[in-house]
């Protein structure tokens, strides 16, 4: 795993531009590799399935981002798909590939990079970033937001070249389900590795017309929370008002959080509808699960189960909500810092340490993450090193270290603190992820920020790969 070894500090080298001509791939992996090493670039991989919802909107929307364009000229870019898109000539649906050549990446990267389960399976769409020896720098499975794309983009580039780093763009943020140095395998239960096509979901939404109550098996219904399409998400939420009206409302909880875990960002629709309920284990899942997604257009949400929580228990687990959904806003952003060094109770000031990891960086949240380090509270000085570990923001690695100094060996607090620095060199998130749930006092499995841990299992995985599980390397990697 290589580590992040150079601060934001640094102002020379690969500066991210603004403007590009297009979105170029190359046609052949091998010769990109080669190509890679002489000229020292980071060679990217895009595991593409025409037809399922993130890959499409990745080709017909991200990769026409001017910013993310003007990062692509700076890599060499290779497809990875099994379709025929045009059966003789340039691909359709790849500028500079024919259909064979992005098959034969496809078959050269299955198994290697790519991480197949019992079944074969792999993780589609699935972003990776190589160097010119094919070890993975960091991958993204499943999804991945304009803000992650560029946040990846220009990660990868600082992993090949530290001497020569620029500073992260304002607005990168690191992506949900990141993985460091290694790719995903999915686990064993699932069988499909990505979301339905139209197609398929017509064909499991006409199933239900057919079946009592309209009801699907509980690995259909999985497979529709995982798939970026509308008319998913109209049919999980008239399952979750079946739920709530119905005689399965004890079904409610894990539903949701099933969503949080599984769905695409749009899912955020189906879910506020829901936070006004009587359980406080269900509004806390709907706040989890809002976290999760993240959707900028659920803040308003978010910031209304805030506003009428009447548990103090859970006002933590909205804030938390409210800054992964309000990353970009201003109000967001004060409320959040004047609640990490409020006067609030410490679970709830260090709820809010944590999620300024969500907030885009700034020298305002470094600040009073720094000011909680040198502070007396022990949990709120790991929550602020969680909440750095969470933006991968590397100028907090100083204030940590002095956090550090004067604690014993025997200190559990300085094994928390020791774990966020692993983080910030390059290490997976999930080994904070018992530190977040101590210090915080909130339980509840964020698998989808925690991503890929190893020592536990989700059953819900088995809708897309999604959940927790083994965090498989490549083969190339580990020799």
């Amino acid at each position: 795993m290589l580590p992040l070894q150079v601060f934001a500090a640094l102002a020379s080298g690969f500066a991210p531009l603004h403007t590009a001509a297009s979105f170029e791939w190359q046609a052949n992996y091998e010769e990109a590799l080669v190509q890679a090493a002489d000229e020292k670039k980071v060679v990217f991989v895009a595991v593409d399935f025409e037809g399922e919802g993130r890959c499409d909107t990745f080709l017909e929307k991200l990769t026409k981002d001017k910013q993310v364009r003007a990062l692509a000229e700076q890599t060499l870019n290779i497809a990875a798909a099994d379709a025929t898109h045009k059966k003789k000539g340039d691909c359709s649906r790849f500028k500079g590939m024919e259909c064979n050549d992005h098959q034969r990446v496809m078959a050269d990267l299955t198994g290697s990079i790519l991480q197949i389960n019992e079944d074969q399976i792999f993780c589609v769409p699935q972003y990776i970033w190589l160097d010119a020896d094919a070890n993975v720098l960091l991958s993204v499975p499943y999804e991945i937001d304009r803000d992650g794309l560029v946040w990846c983009f220009e990660a990868a580039q600082r992993l090949l070249d530290p001497e020569n780093a620029a500073p992260f763009s304002e607005e990168a943020r690191p992506p949900r389900r990141l993985q460091m140095g290694h790719t995903f395998a999915p686990l064993a239960v699932d069988k499909n590795g990505r979301g339905m096509t139209p197609d398929e979901l017509d064909a499991a939404l006409d199933e239900t017309k057919s079946n009592f109550m309209g009801m699907l098996g509980v690995d259909s219904i999985l497979r529709i929370m995982f798939t970026d399409e509308e008319e998913a998400v109209e049919y999980v939420q008239k399952q979750l008002t079946f739920l709530l009206e119905g005689f399965a409302r004890d079904r409610i909880s894990e539903t949701l959080h099933a969503i949080g875990n599984l769905s695409p960002t749009r899912f955020w629709e189906a879910v506020g509808e829901f936070s006004n309920l009587d359980k406080a284990s269900d509004r806390r899942e709907v706040a989890v699960a809002l976290e999760q997604l993240g959707a900028r257009q659920a803040l308003k949400m978010a910031k209304a189960g805030l506003k009428k929580e009447k548990d103090a228990d859970l006002e933590a687990s909205w804030v938390r909500a409210v800054a992964a959904c309000g990353a970009k806003d201003k109000g967001t952003r004060k409320t959040i810092l004047k609640l990490a060094t409020g006067e609030g109770s410490t679970d709830l000031r260090a709820s809010a340490a944590f999620a300024m990891g969500y907030l885009q960086r700034g020298d305002d949240v470094r600040e009073v993450w720094n000011e909680l380090l040198q502070g007396s509270s022990a949990p709120l000085r790991v929550a602020a090193a969680c909440g750095a570990a969470l933006a991968r923001d590397e100028l907090a690695i100083p204030g940590i270290r002095t956090a550090l100094d004067g604690l014993t060996d025997d200190d559990v607090n300085k094994e928390s603190l020791q774990r966020t620095l692993d983080v910030l060199k390059g290490g997976d998130l999930y080994v904070i992820q018992q530190d977040v749930e101590r210090v915080t006092k909130d339980p509840v499995d964020r698998e989808r920020i925690f991503f890929g841990n190893p020592e536990a299992e989700d059953p819900t995985a088995g809708a897309g790969g999604a959940g927790r599980g083994r965090a498989g390397r490549s083969e190339r990697e580990d020799g």
